[in-house]
């Protein structure tokens, strides 16, 4: 069996950032990233400025700056913001993958594996959990972190799953940027729709989607929009 002191289950932002800064400070990690090479996620990718002073190794990632932002009220009003403090707009799989080999040159050791969904993926012991991996293989450790996101299941079998209220529907499509290279970003509150849509350009193509919570999701009204 494979022994660490901190096992970590998901390898998106809040995994990684895990991951690194207990490697940096010495401690034996072992990060799991279940989720398929390549594979898009339904999300924006926006970084607010407030992360970026905070972390600013973020700007190292490969992405883009917004400096001007448009909103529309759901009566159609528009504003158009310029931004004293830029945000940043990555692409998920570039953005994760930069975390991820950050906590790996700190230290931490990445498995692309992912944990067997079923009651056997994780167990608690005395001396901490064992972690099984699809493939059969065991890992150990006194600590477990789960990072796999709002349908992680480990936290549904620790805490219990989140209302639907805490919950968030999305999605997403990807179309190409224009010709000059340049789209507006925009932030819109839709009529009849609780939660909002999006347009945040990319490097290489706009990112739109669409997002509510669980409990407000209505196919109806998605499909009117």
């Amino acid at each position: 069996m494979n022994r660490f002191d901190v096992l970590i289950v998901g390898a998106g932002p809040a995994g990684s950032f895990a991951a690194e800064y207990l490697a940096r400070g010495g401690v034996n990690v072992a990060l799991f990233d279940g989720r398929p090479a390549g594979e898009p996620k339904a999300c924006g990718g926006g970084v607010t400025s407030k992360a970026l002073k905070a972390w600013p190794h973020l700007l190292d990632a490969v992405g883009r700056t917004i400096d001007e932002l448009d909103m529309y009220s759901p009566s159609g009003k528009h504003l158009h913001l310029k931004l004293d403090e830029p945000f940043a707009v990555y692409s998920r799989i570039a953005f994760d993958t930069f975390l991820r080999e950050r906590a790996r040159k700190a230290g931490a050791q990445v498995f692309t594996e992912k944990i067997s969904p079923t009651s056997r993926g994780f167990k608690q012991i005395d001396e901490g959990w064992i972690v099984r991996t699809q493939s059969g293989a065991e890992f150990s450790a006194s600590w477990l972190v789960g990072a796999e996101g709002a349908n992680s299941a480990i936290a549904k079998k620790l805490a219990g799953p989140l209302p639907p209220a805490e919950m968030e529907v999305a999605f997403g499509y990807r179309a190409p940027l224009p010709d000059d290279g340049n789209a507006a970003t925009v932030v819109a509150f839709l009529p009849s729709w609780i939660g909002y849509a999006w347009a945040f350009p990319r490097l290489d193509h706009v990112s739109f989607g669409i997002a509510t919570t669980q409990d407000a999701f209505d196919h109806e009204s998605l499909d009117k929009l």
